[in-house]
């Protein structure tokens, strides 16, 4: 998410938005993948230190970024300057935040709990085969 977030810091959205919130998992995958693609070109090892390298880069880049450009990063949604929010968009924006909330714990909870007890191949000849051919690549 780290990533993402700066990503989204450099490109100037607004973080009281929830579309922001549901771009932000696409810019860390999209930036991880990135990153693993200059790894394989220059001959880095990708891993943590690579990482680490590209969120301090990213956490640079935004910071001089904004110091360059309009002070306020994250501003107020136009709704809140017309005054109060209706009762249908309250309740929007209610229902939204309960499922970004759910997303993120469900997301969580099965990257705490891992695939446990689940078969990684699933049952059926071509799954087989891509198997054989990863587990014999894997131990030339």
């Amino acid at each position: 998410m780290v990533p993402g977030v700066l990503i989204a810091l450099l490109l100037r959205l607004r973080l009281g938005i929830l579309a922001t919130w549901a771009a932000i998992p696409v810019f860390s995958l999209v930036t991880l993948f990135l990153l693993a693609e200059f790894t394989i070109l220059t001959g880095a090892p990708f891993g943590v230190p690579a990482f680490l390298i590209l969120i301090l880069v990213l956490g640079c880049a935004t910071f001089i970024a904004g110091r360059r450009g309009d002070r306020a990063l994250v501003r107020r949604r136009p709704t809140e300057q017309d005054g109060e929010l209706s009762s249908e968009l309250r309740t929007g924006l209610l229902i939204a935040r309960g499922l970004l909330v759910l997303g993120i714990l469900i997301g969580v909870a099965t990257w705490l709990r891992g695939l446990e007890g689940v078969p990684q191949l699933p049952p059926g000849a071509d799954a087989s085969r891509h198997g054989f051919m990863v587990a014999r690549i894997e131990h030339v």
